[in-house]
């Protein structure tokens, strides 16, 4: 807690009214907080490790992610990365949507996104189907 949440590290957001009450309340309540140097992380964490979870349930909807290394928000190509995740599955017009719900109904649910941090990245690859395909 201590090394984590530090002022450096806290954004407080506010919308609409804002007067001088609600700052005053604000500042009461995060002033004890030490302030100190910004921590980076020293290292990436372990690749992704290939796992298989599958849980059999009587059900009628079936819902598959697909993870993959993703890129790191430090990384140059994380704006390319953005743009193949968008082509890929980030809308009606993507790819997966097209191929998979459009042309094949393979799923009525179908899309990817892309999570990224300061030392990693993760691509999920999502899907919702029915039980008996």
């Amino acid at each position: 807690m201590e090394r984590e949440y530090r002022p450096e590290n806290i954004v407080i957001s506010i919308a609409g009214r804002i007067n001088e009450k609600l700052l005053a309340v604000i500042e009461e309540a995060f002033s004890h907080h030490k302030r100190g140097e910004r921590k980076t992380c020293d290292s990436a964490p372990a690749l992704i490790q290939p796992k298989h979870l599958i849980r059999k349930k009587a059900v009628e909807q079936a819902h598959l992610c697909l993870g993959f290394q993703g890129v790191p928000l430090v990384e140059d190509n994380i704006y390319a990365s953005v743009l193949y995740n968008h082509l890929l599955g980030g809308g009606m017009s993507s790819r997966l949507f097209q191929e998979i719900r459009e042309q094949k109904a393979l799923a009525y649910s179908v899309y990817s996104y892309h999570t990224s941090y300061q030392d990693t990245g993760l691509l999920t690859v999502y899907a919702g189907t029915a039980t008996h395909r």
